[in-house]
């Protein structure tokens, strides 16, 4: 499984994000608009094979603060 990506970088650093990357069973894909807030970690299985699986926790879920609106 690989998750690099040859041109990672969609945005200009001067400009409001209008592409990201989201992983779809471990394969990165490109979608538009702005990536929602949230956190990126493995998860590590022990068994009779190390199991790397990458998980996505939207903030949402992580934390009750609600939504921050951009002024």
């Amino acid at each position: 499984m690989s998750l690099a990506v040859d041109n990672p970088i969609l945005n200009n650093p001067f400009e409001e994000p209008k592409e990201y990357w989201v992983y779809e069973e471990g394969q990165p894909k490109r979608m538009s608009g702005r990536r929602p807030a949230g956190y990126y970690f493995l998860i590590f299985a022990l068994g009779k094979a190390l199991t790397l699986r990458l998980h996505y926790l939207p903030k949402s879920s992580a934390t009750t603060s609600g939504v921050r609106h951009r002024n």
